[in-house]
């Protein structure tokens, strides 16, 4: 479920897909994009160091939609749900290029 509104994030990130990333040349050739992977290493790396957490997490309720191409910017907002859970969203521009759920392998 995306934030909403009223949401007030804990942590933000902007970062540009550069052009040479790693993962572009082989996903998709010809009509690169950035992988959803990639995105969600973002997104850990940002909780990682706005929350210090680095034990293993989960994901739930995570939706892809909108790609990410080379050249375009990118931000990251993260919420706190309760004690070890989050939210998070990716945009581009105006557009939700990712959102979903993440837990800390210490919140259950």
């Amino acid at each position: 479920m995306p934030m909403t509104e009223s949401s007030v994030p804990i942590a933000r990130a902007r970062f540009s897909v550069a052009p040479d990333h790693p993962a572009l040349p082989g996903h998709f050739p010809g009509d690169p994009l950035l992988p959803g992977v990639s995105l969600l290493q973002r997104v850990f790396q940002l909780l990682e160091e706005s929350e210090g957490m680095s034990a293993p997490m989960g994901l739930a309720n995570v939706k892809f939609l909108a790609p990410l191409r080379p050249g375009d910017s990118c931000s990251i907002e993260i919420e706190a749900l309760g004690p070890g859970r989050y939210r998070f969203e990716c945009r581009v521009g105006p557009r939700v290029a990712a959102h979903g759920d993440i837990t800390s392998a210490s919140s259950g």
